[in-house]
């Protein structure tokens, strides 16, 4: 792979008049003079797709550039900087950015102090044939006066080999790790959890003391190993907030084996964790609040001008904290580097009162959402082959219920028509992949038991989504406790609630309550609950002389509430009903379940398979008076396993 500067004078290389022409200065900032600026053009062996993800990310490219940590702060919905570059203060105002996705990036800032009145930045690329492209790098600053004018040129000069080197090293870092991420060798994935060196002070007695507390509560020694180094070696910038689901990915071990290491890690010391109000526009972490019950049932995000019930699927996320006590992390920024914090976002231009503008977007068939700044309406754009290539006109008001369809790559037309600037914003309909969800732990045993205290506020009811709720109740166990007497039916029923909680925790599921000597707990996916039934009526089946209990079993799938009941975290709704009314329809060794848990791709397969019969019914709900269909089976020893 190689990099070299491209001279102007090359064919095809556009020159600094040209690109000025197409990113031109605002007379505004011109009357205190012509700027001092430079265009750089890099050839890369990379993809635009391969270099915009590197580009974007300008906080770790700053880092590794050596540049100073930034701080920002919100002020009336305006994000304001402040650093010291070469022993000079300067604070700023950070313009929101603009970027169209693969095609260009742009930065502004206007300064209060400093040795600049005004900064841009404006970053290209430009696809080659062979899967190279072409990258422009300009950079152009308003000095304050002569001296500081001098001051910037010849800091210029000095930063543009050192810029295209560390390009250069970043995307060679990230061809890397791709190979690593799909390598099985354990030392191609260990390569990735590499830092630079750096001066970290780590408390060392509370770090191996964490360590052994991991070791001694069953963590796997080679995973706890690579925690502890992480947490060492580390910057702050990527510790701040730990992102499990993400991390799991990234080194390639189970998701939930790392999860419980840092649930464990939590009850010990190491870690604390954070439920963060995220906004629904950008993304962004609006409250960080250390427990369920200090979730406010609203926030608001100044910078995306709105303010929002927080009491929906997506508006939270749970992220883990290296513990002062081990190291000191401290919250650094070193760019407010929005395209790479926003990378759901594929579109993000300013328009001025009256402007219009003309795009060709490299937008991919997907799912994607149209909005202005501050408003609460989507639009939904569908992008598909199949539909014809017709420009998406944003030129006037989109009508409230339109859903624009058009093929992939579409041109994008824009108009502001107000008397005030407007932000258009384009961005996938697509759920965050690393954003681990509270609903995430709690159908998840080891964090209930781990950390039972946890609740919600009272008057919070928390949206979590489609869950497949289950219910087990014991037959006959009035006749039971008649024959058994109460202290040897409650002994028994208390054994059957351990077996219960084991099959549940290994289906990956969690108990969310008993109820006399009945259960109820949720899964995350419809297929687990059904093994878990299968699970459960066959350990309590005739074959096994150990156990002279029998169950009953019903499942449903649907939208479900997290609420506090009992200082716990219960789940309520009309789905929870439902799958509790299903017991009527089954008895000993029998599971009945409606058409929702049959319709999951994964249990009409194993069914199907398996050739196992299934009784339909039909329940009639008396709320409404409407017929479920609802599904039985009897479970014995020979029942296919999964």
């Amino acid at each position: 792979m190689s990099t070299e500067l491209i001279a102007p004078p090359n064919a095809g290389v556009i020159s600094k008049t040209e690109f000025l022409t197409k990113f031109p200065w605002d007379a505004e900032w011109t009357k205190y003079g012509s700027p001092v600026d430079d265009l750089w053009v890099f050839e890369y062996d990379f993809t635009p797709e391969e270099v915009w993800p590197v580009i974007a990310d300008t906080s770790t490219l700053n880092r590794r550039l050596e540049l100073p940590a930034m701080t920002f702060e919100e002020q009336d919905g305006r994000l304001f900087g402040s650093a010291t570059y070469a022993g000079i203060f300067s604070e700023w105002e950070e313009i929101p950015w603009e970027w169209e996705y693969l095609r260009y990036l742009e930065s502004v800032r206007i300064y209060s102090r400093g040795i600049a009145r005004y900064v841009r930045g404006v970053f290209m690329l430009e696809p080659l044939e062979g899967g190279r492209c072409r990258y422009y790098v300009y950079f152009g600053w308003i000095p304050t006066g002569p001296i500081t004018r001098l001051m910037l040129r010849i800091g210029l000069g000095r930063l543009r080999d050192r810029y295209g080197r560390t390009i250069r090293t970043l995307l060679e870092e990230s061809r890397a790790a791709q190979a690593a991420q799909s390598s099985a060798t354990e030392s191609a994935r260990l390569a990735q959890m590499q830092f630079p060196a750096t001066k970290i002070e780590i408390n060392e007695a509370r770090w191996k003391a964490s360590r052994a507390a991991l070791l001694a509560a069953g963590q796997p020694e080679d995973l706890v190993d690579r925690v502890m180094q992480y947490i060492a070696t580390a910057p702050d910038d990527v510790l701040y907030r730990i992102r499990v689901r993400g991390l799991a990915r990234e080194w390639g071990v189970d998701e939930k084996q790392l999860l419980l290491l840092f649930l464990h890690g939590t009850r010990s010391g190491l870690f604390y964790l954070t439920w963060d109000v995220v906004c629904p526009h950008c993304r962004g972490v609006r409250s960080e609040v250390n427990h369920l019950g200090e979730l406010p049932a609203r926030d608001e995000c100044e910078v995306c001008d709105i303010d929002f019930d927080t009491q929906g699927v997506n508006s939270f996320e749970v992220t883990f904290h290296v513990h002062g006590s081990v190291r000191e992390v401290e919250k650094q920024y070193f760019c407010s580097a929005e395209p790479a914090k926003k990378n759901h976002i594929k579109l993000q231009l300013s328009l001025r009162p009256g402007e219009k503008r003309s795009l060709d977007t490299a937008l991919a068939t997907g799912a994607y959402r149209m909005r202005t700044q501050g408003e609460r309406i989507y639009h939904p754009l569908e992008l598909d082959p199949a539909y014809g290539p017709t420009p998406v006109d944003w030129t006037a008001p989109l009508a409230r219920d339109s859903i624009l369809k058009t093929a992939p790559r579409p041109p994008v037309l824009l108009a502001n028509p107000d008397d005030e600037p407007k932000i258009f914003i384009i961005e996938e309909n697509v759920e965050d992949r690393d954003v681990l969800r509270p609903v995430d732990l709690f159908n998840f045993q080891d964090f209930r038991d781990l950390f039972s205290r946890e609740a919600l506020a009272a008057d919070i009811q928390l949206d979590v989504g489609l869950q497949t709720i289950l219910f087990t109740d014991i037959v006959g166990s009035s006749r039971y406790y008649q024959t058994r007497g109460d202290q040897g039916a409650f002994a028994e029923v208390r054994k059957h609630f351990v077996e219960i909680y084991r099959i549940v925790k290994n289906r990956n599921g969690a108990v969310v309550k008993t109820i006399g000597d009945a259960a109820m707990a949720a899964f995350s996916r419809p297929a687990d609950a059904v093994f878990a039934a299968i699970e459960l009526q066959r350990y309590y089946g005739p074959e096994n002389t150990n156990a002279d209990l029998r169950l009953r079993v019903s499942i449903h799938q649907g939208p479900c509430l997290a609420v506090n009941l009992n200082s716990n975290i219960d789940y309520f709704g009309n789905t929870v009903n439902l799958a509790a009314k299903l017991q009527a329809l089954v008895e000993a060794g029998q599971v009945a379940f409606s058409e929702r848990v049959l319709a999951d791709p994964e249990t009409r397969r194993y069914f199907s398979e398996n050739k196992i019969p299934l009784t339909r019914l039909h329940y009639a709900q008396p709320w409404d008076q409407q017929k479920l269909e609802v599904y039985r089976f009897n479970v014995s020893a020979n029942t296919a396993k999964s």
